[in-house]
């Protein structure tokens, strides 16, 4: 029985990234321009409006597809962004423990999005929103 314990919490923690890292992100998004600009965010199973800046929360089971951030004030060229998922850095680590490859990819934890986002982003010129929304 003592063995069966111990190979499961071996097993529990072998996981790198998932001790490491968890199984969720915040992706902190910021613009060039230090204003509040209003966006949209698309991920897989989640669509919402949000301001600049703002943290992005990513949950392991959202992790598989990019994220799309446009800038929907009127006052700003179009733009769109996307995130994609990276290995995590720490996914590496499990080769001194080749079981964590498979815990880690089994709690999604094997995969990041960058921490820090930057969008670039372009007023028109002579443009307020009193005017574009004539």
């Amino acid at each position: 029985m003592k063995k069966i314990i111990t190979g499961l919490a071996i097993l529990a923690v072998s996981g790198c990234s998932t001790m490491i890292n968890g199984t969720s992100q915040s992706i902190a998004l910021t613009s060039n321009d230090f204003e509040n600009i209003d966006i949209k965010v698309q991920a897989a199973s989640q669509r919402e409006s949000n301001r600049l800046p703002t943290y992005l929360p990513v949950y392991a089971g959202n992790a598989k597809a990019p994220i799309t951030v446009t800038i929907s004030q009127s006052c700003y060229e179009p733009t769109s962004l996307t995130l994609r998922k990276e290995l995590a850095d720490s996914y590496w680590l499990n080769v001194f423990n080749g079981i964590g490859f498979f815990v880690d990819y089994a709690t999604g934890a094997m995969w990041q999005y960058p921490e820090e986002v930057v969008m670039r982003v372009s007023k028109i010129g002579f443009c307020t929103e009193e005017t574009a929304n004539l």
